[in-house]
């Protein structure tokens, strides 16, 4: 057998195994093809819209633009009536840690750092962080009193929603 017969039975086996896997005559694959090609652009369009309107109702959620991490940490300290130097500090008594645990989960929630830039502004490893959004996340819908707090908190910073 010569290079071009076993190029043309490689061929035909291939167009066998295509027309197994897809019943749709050869001439209708490019109509086939336009549709999907049609769709796919529709979806992008959605996808953009649906981005800018979530871009828009996040910049309206807040009064003045989103608040500063380090407002944040100022205003959950006045809250709780805790010194901000505490709210930073290495203490790990109650009445510190879970002002600290919100004022992470508020700068998460409300900011668009990241948890290792959260970290930072914190004195913190980014998994501290990570467990105080998720630990407050949970108090959150356990805890009426500490969804009470979070909410005077977020008036308190402008924060609409």
């Amino acid at each position: 057998m010569t290079y071009l017969e076993e190029l043309q039975t490689a061929h035909k086996h291939r167009m066998e195994r295509f027309s197994r896997v897809s019943p749709t005559p050869p001439r209708m694959r490019p109509k086939i093809i336009e549709i999907v090609n049609g769709k796919q652009a529709a979806l992008k369009d959605a996808a953009s819209a649906a981005v800018q309107i979530s871009i828009a109702q996040a910049s309206s959620a807040f009064e003045q633009g989103p608040p500063t991490v380090r407002e944040i940490q100022r205003t959950v300290a006045s809250h709780y009536r805790v010194s901000f130097v505490d709210l930073v500090s290495d203490r790990r008594n109650k009445a510190v840690v879970l002002p600290r645990h919100v004022a992470m989960y508020l700068a998460k929630t409300f900011t668009f750092h990241s948890h290792p830039q959260i970290g930072r502004m914190f004195q913190r490893d980014h998994t501290t962080i990570l467990f105080a959004v998720r630990k407050i996340g949970s108090l959150i819908q356990s805890e009426p009193a500490i969804a009470a707090d979070i909410e005077q908190i977020k008036e308190k910073l402008g924060v609409v929603g």
